[in-house]
């Protein structure tokens, strides 16, 4: 059996190269512009003109990614419209202030918050692909008297329920022990918030940053 055929710049032909290029374009559906591909198939070195069809077939698979970004952050602020100021820290990450010191329902009540807001992150990203929420908790070591603050692992323990309630897989969450968090004092010192909170961010749009 005669040996393969191997494909090295010098054998590339540009009509070649750009036929390669377009095949990549169908595949990924992001073609650049005719100005790219008429540089390309211009460079005289075979070498460099690989490279520059190379560095086209990249660009066309990250230009989804963004799209996609793009497309959550328009439907999250849609989603979040009226109370995003509260919940919202930036165009994909959310933050739920719990306090233990309230006292009703405090066995379940990171769990209520975090089952909520996650199914509404979820409800306006349906039909987009690749993203994932990463949950962090922020407990407290602190403890003001007469009051008994949320703790690191019991946010944990609520947070993790919170999202095995949700509809989503286990691939699509994970829920990580932050620092933590920063109490709120008044201004002679003495304490007057311990701050737990739990962070959600939405992640997988790496390509314009999450």
């Amino acid at each position: 059996m005669a040996p393969a055929a191997r494909i090295t710049p010098g054998t590339l032909t540009p009509a070649l190269l750009l036929l390669l290029l377009l095949l990549l374009l169908v595949a990924f559906g992001a073609p650049p512009a005719r100005a790219d591909i008429a540089h390309c198939v211009t460079v005289a070195d075979p070498v460099e003109r690989l490279a520059c069809y190379d560095a086209l077939a990249a660009r066309s698979v990250e230009l989804p990614k963004s799209a996609a970004r793009d497309d959550a952050v328009t439907r999250l602020a849609e989603e979040f419209r009226f109370d995003g100021h509260r919940l919202m820290t930036g165009p994909l990450s959310f933050s739920i202030r719990v306090s233990g010191a309230l006292k009703t329902n405090r066995d379940t009540r990171a769990v209520r918050e975090v089952t909520q807001l996650t199914r509404r992150i979820a409800r306006a990203l349906d039909g987009l692909s690749g993203w994932r929420l990463a949950v962090t908790v922020h407990g407290t070591t602190v403890e003001p008297p007469r009051e008994q603050p949320f703790t690191t692992d019991e946010l944990y323990a609520q947070a993790r329920a919170g999202m095995a309630a949700t509809a989503l897989s286990a691939e699509q969450w994970s829920v990580v022990r932050g620092r933590p968090a920063e109490p709120a004092l008044w201004d002679d010192g003495r304490l007057r918030d311990a701050n737990e909170n739990i962070t959600i961010d939405v992640v997988g749009f790496e390509a314009g940053g999450s």
